[in-house]
């Protein structure tokens, strides 16, 4: 998705997370804190998933 993170569960549904730091951040987030909120949900997806980052973040559009 545009500049968001789109997540396929194995049944097909999709979880789309656009402007993350919206969602997590009362202020405007500088571009050091998108990059640690873009690393915990890979952290996070990786291990709900039991997926590697590394397969993850190859998946990130």
């Amino acid at each position: 998705t545009d500049h968001g993170l789109k997540l396929t569960l194995e049944n097909g549904n999709n979880i789309c997370v656009n402007n993350y730091s919206h969602y997590l951040l009362s202020e405007c987030a500088s571009r050091c804190d998108k990059d640690r909120l873009k690393n915990i949900y890979i952290r996070l997806v990786s291990e709900i998933t039991q997926m590697s980052e590394e397969t993850i973040k190859s998946q990130m559009l």
